[in-house]
C-alpha cells in the first residue's frame, strides 16, 4: 500500500494520485459515495469504455448485506476487501485502504485477487474443456459398459445331435436349436417351410 495521504488531501494531491499512480486502484467518492473520479487502473479492471463519474460505486460493488453503507465511520487508511462487479458481470477483489476526506471517500486499492488476466482466462476455458471432454468420456464408457452387458456371443464348440439336432449345454441337458440359440443370443426365430421340405411333407413346391 502506498503512503498515507496528508491531511486534509489537497485536490492537487489527488490529482497527482489519479494521474500517477499505475499499479494502485484509486477511487474518489463523494458524500453520497458517488464515484466523483478513478484512475486508470480501476477502470481498465471495470472493462475501461465506461465513465464512471457520477455513478453510485454501490452499483458496482457485491456486498454481503444490499443496501449496506461499506464506508461507514472508516478509521484513517483502514484496510477492507471488496468485490466489485464489472460491466461484463466480472467480479475482481480488491484489498482496499479507505480514508474519509473532507468531501467524501478515497479508496486505494492493491493488487487485485482475482483480475481479467488473459491467462487465468486461457485456464479457465482449458478447465471448462477438460471437464466437458471428461463428462463425454464418462458418458461413453457407461454406454459402452451397458452396451457390453447385453451382448451375448455364441462361441467355442457347441455338441449338438447329428440325428434330431438338439443341442447339450453346460450341464448336460439337451434342448432344441431354436431355445439354445434363444437363450445364448439376441437372435429370434420366424419359422417357415423350405421348398425341399414343401414337396417332401405337403407334396408340392
Amino acid at each position: 500500500m502506498p503512503e498515507p495521504l496528508p491531511h486534509p488531501y489537497p485536490p492537487e494531491v489527488v490529482e497527482n494520485y489519479l494521474n500517477t499512480v499505475g499499479h494502485v486502484v484509486v477511487v474518489v467518492l463523494d458524500e453520497q459515495i458517488n464515484i466523483s473520479a478513478c484512475n486508470g487502473a480501476f477502470s481498465r479492471l471495470m472493462s475501461g469504455e465506461v465513465d464512471f463519474s457520477g455513478r453510485p460505486v454501490l452499483d458496482y460493488l457485491l456486498l454481503e448485506t444490499p443496501g449496506d453503507h461499506p464506508f461507514s465511520d472508516p478509521l484513517a487508511g483502514s484496510g477492507r476487501r471488496l468485490t466489485f462487479i464489472a460491466p461484463d458481470q466480472t467480479l475482481f477483489s480488491l484489498d482496499c485502504a479507505v480514508y474519509r476526506t473532507s468531501s467524501g471517500y478515497l479508496l486505494l486499492g492493491g493488487q487485485p485477487l482475482v483480475a481479467k488476466d488473459e491467462s487465468v482466462e486461457k485456464m479457465t476455458r482449458m478447465s471448462n474443456d477438460l471437464l466437458n471432454v471428461t463428462r463425454e468420456l464418462s458418458a461413453k464408457n457407461r454406454a459402452l459398459e451397458e452396451a457390453r452387458a447385453q451382448i451375448k456371443v455364441l462361441s467355442g464348440i457347441v455338441p449338438i445331435c447329428s440325428f434330431c439336432k438338439q443341442i447339450r449345454d453346460d450341464a448336460g441337458y439337451w434342448s432344441n436349436l431354436e431355445t439354445f440359440v434363444s437363450e445364448h443370443s439376441e437372435a429370434m426365430f420366424s419359422h417357415g417351410v423350405c421348398p425341399t421340405c414343401m414337396e417332401e411333407h405337403y407334396g408340392k413346391t
